[in-house]
């Protein structure tokens, strides 16, 4: 992995919208965005079960940026995109984190923006398969598909599968491939299933779940997670073999401790992340408040919660 010179990272899709919150942090800022459309009105940010970033890296003098993720709708993309003025003919390549709708629903409204500019989009090929979930009485509550390869190759986009680590802006960034799984507390969806010809097979591991990796020259390995189905350690483990950088300057995105069948594992997971030593975590999306408030009690002067619209620059 070649270090970029400096990073932004924006969220532009989250659950939550929190202007007002305040942080002693020069690297996280919230009100940066604020201004009048054009009718005079103040833009607000939206907020939506769902997760999407923008990442812009410096890399040898010149700029480049990846959208990652593309929240649950098109709606709260866009809206937020305009928010904050941003230029879609910036954006050099997009990835998806993994198929599910609440980080992939937005994709075709993104993709309708790039004005038919070839770019790479990096998917997972388990990204287009038919999934549900199977509940506590037997039934499969089926979860309708949100796009297909074939429509985004009629988008005109060069469509990248990868299930290793690939290189982008020539290594300045990596869109992670499948996971190892390590830890014995991180199960990925118990419940999820997925369809086989007539059947619904079990389908827990939900391999297509990858994060984006890069290091800040100076600063140390920054890991940008959408929903981190493949477990949160798991995840940082392996971006560090991947990057060659132990020091872990950030950690940002959904860290799915939220419901039933993760919250028993706050505590595990907490635990490994401070031996990590990690300087800045932004949890965001499926972390939830259980995870959330466990993070912000365990490393305080680290932890900095999420919303719609919050900026982090590296160096500050």
């Amino acid at each position: 992995m070649q270090p970029a010179d400096g990073a932004e990272i924006i969220i532009l899709v989250d659950n939550v919208v929190d202007p007002g919150s305040t942080t002693q942090r020069p690297d996280v800022k919230r009100n940066w965005w604020y201004g009048p459309t054009r009718e005079g009105s103040a833009y607000s940010p939206w907020a939506e079960h769902g997760f999407a970033a923008l990442i812009r890296l410096f890399v040898r003098g010149e700029r480049r940026m990846i959208l990652f993720d593309a929240g649950a709708s098109g709606t709260v993309l866009l809206h937020n995109a305009d928010c904050m003025g941003l230029d879609w003919g910036e954006i050099d390549a997009i990835a998806l984190s993994h198929g599910h709708d609440d980080h992939s629903g937005g994709i075709m409204a993104a993709l309708e923006r790039l004005n038919g500019r070839r770019i790479p989009v990096f998917v997972h090929p388990d990204m287009f398969a038919w999934r549900g979930a199977r509940e506590e009485s037997g039934k499969v509550r089926s979860v309708p598909h949100t796009f297909f390869q074939k429509q985004l190759e009629d988008a005109g986009v060069d469509v990248i599968l990868n299930t290793e680590a690939c290189p982008v802006f020539g290594g300045a960034l990596y869109v992670l491939g499948e996971i190892p799984r390590r830890t014995d507390f991180e199960a990925g969806v118990p419940n999820q299933v997925r369809r086989d010809g007539d059947d619904w097979v079990a389908d827990p591991w939900v391999w297509d779940d990858r994060s984006l990796a890069f290091s800040v020259r100076g600063e140390g390995l920054v890991v940008v997670t959408g929903c981190a189905h493949a477990g949160l350690i798991n995840t940082l483990l392996h971006a560090r073999e991947v990057a060659g950088e132990t020091r872990l300057r950030a950690v940002i995105g959904g860290f799915h401790l939220f419901g039933s069948q993760y919250e028993p594992h706050i505590h595990r997971v907490v635990s490994e992340l401070r031996a990590l030593q990690p300087d800045l975590l932004v949890p965001a999306h499926c972390t939830g408040r259980r995870g959330e408030m466990a993070l912000v009690e365990a490393l305080p002067a680290a932890t900095v919660p999420s919303g719609a619209l919050l900026r982090i620059r590296i160096p500050a």
